[in-house]
């Protein structure tokens, strides 16, 4: 028996062969197996029109419509911009949608109720990807924050906190505190499949405060308490800070209200020639390269071993904070990601078509390693990604194997030089260095931003006391030259 095919019917028609066979079977009484055989149609078709039938009645047996609902389509220019803007500026909950998070079918809900258009979770993927958007784990901010008045502070406060340090000579610090548990001693550990491993604990909780600075030099100053976070605290470490201080001291900070507590204000009226206070705009944690730190010495914490006691603990936090110190490089990465962005934009602003970047130290680059890298792999997607806003590719300078494997994972288009096979040693380095310097000296320029360059090769010779003191009096000389040839020819 060659059974029907119901597909290749009108939409009048398949409704009407479905209320037919339907009839038949309840009003007639015709059993399923003979309904098979007189309307020509298979065993379970004729079982769902009576699953639906016995639920929405005949009406439930109308042909449903095909193809994209009335109210689907592709979303216009303008309405593509105004979901891109509002999921990069605002939550779901703030246009009370009933989810915290933009998901997809949060987004595809945003478009139905703002443009009456239905689109599958799929279209909305594409969408999602098309636009650039990736699945992210989300920054937690204040709804109390204050937009004008951060980005008031980015473009005006900063700029004159920068240009009047430079004026006054004083050095930026950047501050902050935190709290750390010894629950906070978490993570993963291998064991063998179905058998969890077991790592002895203590029941005792405790906690200590930790209070710091970094500069963009690649600095840090921090002190480990364990009382609250108090005005003769704070006091105690800006004292500590200023102690034997060789230039005056910016020390930008949160609203904290020990920051502002009356005994530190008249500290600060006492010694104003020590130290200056500033402040970030509130709920602004972002602009603070101090928070990096914190989160880098939780993050240590957390796979040492589990503490004993307080004074354990503490050692542990004062091991983890040292350890940094003696590491500049992390330091000054706390204040790279933005700035190196901020340069992208610059170059792309001014026209370039491509952007270069140095992965790692040059070989014509006084203090700089060629082997070791100059940025993080986080670093270098946030600039490969800013590219890739603009269609614009990376190049990558590199002369390390870690240098490679840096960019690769962090997708940049060229890689340039790779290994070389031989590297200038630091005297070649310093007498390629010595026209320059000695034209930048003649002409006014002040030595001790160029002879720095010649410390920092000279770091750790015994001669290097020598070598600071000639440069020290460089202009003194009647051919500095020669007084730089000497010094080139001490380093190997």
């Amino acid at each position: 028996m060659r059974k029907t095919d119901a597909r290749k019917l009108s939409r009048d028609a398949q409704e009407a062969l479905r209320q037919r066979v339907i009839l038949a079977i309840v009003e007639e009484g015709i059993k399923q197996k003979d309904a098979v055989k007189i309307f020509k149609v298979s065993q379970p078709a004729i079982s769902k029109w009576m699953r639906v039938y016995k639920k929405f009645g005949l009406k439930g047996l109308n042909k449903k419509q095909q193809g994209r609902p009335k109210k689907s389509g592709k979303l216009k220019g303008w309405q593509s911009s105004y979901v891109v803007r509002t999921i990069t500026d605002k939550c779901p909950d703030q246009l009370k949608l009933p989810w915290g998070l933009w998901t997809r079918e949060c987004v595809k809900e945003l478009i139905k109720w703002k443009f009456d258009i239905t689109l599958s979770t799929s279209s909305v993927s594409r969408l999602l990807n098309k636009w650039g958007f990736t699945p992210q784990k989300p920054i937690r901010r204040a709804y109390e924050r204050n937009p004008k008045a951060i980005s008031k502070w980015m473009t005006d406060t900063y700029p004159k906190i920068h240009a009047q340090s430079k004026k006054e000579r004083a050095s930026i610090h950047w501050g902050d505190e935190m709290g750390i548990k010894n629950t906070d001693q978490v993570g993963r550990s291998f064991g063998r499949k179905g058998q969890t491993p077991i790592v002895a604990n203590t029941t005792k909780r405790f906690r200590c405060n930790m209070i710091s600075t970094v500069t963009n030099s690649g600095h840090s100053r921090f002190m480990i308490f364990e009382d609250s976070f108090t005005s003769d605290v704070f006091l105690s470490f800006l004292r500590k800070l200023t102690y034997k201080q060789d230039q005056k001291k910016f020390l930008i900070l949160d609203n904290h209200r020990v920051h502002h507590a009356k005994k530190v204000k008249k500290w600060l009226e006492k010694y104003p020639d020590r130290i200056t206070l500033f402040f970030l705009p509130p709920y602004a944690p972002e602009l603070n390269p101090d928070e990096l730190l914190n989160q880098t010495v939780k993050r240590k914490i957390k796979h040492r071993p589990i503490s004993r006691n307080q004074k354990q603990f503490k050692q542990a936090i004062s091991s983890c904070v040292k350890s940094l110190q003696k590491s500049s490089h992390t330091i000054k990465n706390f204040f790279s990601k933005d700035e190196v962005i901020k340069a992208v934009r610059n170059q792309i602003k001014i026209g370039a078509k491509v952007i270069k970047i140095m992965a790692t130290g040059g070989m014509f680059t006084p203090t700089s390693n060629p082997r070791l890298t100059q940025y993080s792999i986080e670093i270098l997607k946030s600039v490969v990604n800013e590219a890739k806003r603009f269609d614009i590719p990376v190049a990558a300078h590199t002369l390390s194997s870690e240098g490679i494997e840096y960019c690769v994972k962090a997708k940049v288009d060229h890689l340039i030089h790779g290994l070389p096979r031989s590297i200038k040693s630091k005297k070649d380095i310093l007498l390629e260095m010595i026209p320059y310097v000695v034209k930048e000296s003649n002409s006014g320029e002040k030595i001790h931003l160029i002879s720095k360059h010649f410390m920092g090769l000279a770091k750790g010779a015994k001669f290097s006391k020598t070598i600071r003191s000639r440069l020290a009096n460089l202009n003194s000389f009647n051919k500095p030259e020669e007084v730089l040839n000497q010094i080139a020819n001490q380093l190997t």
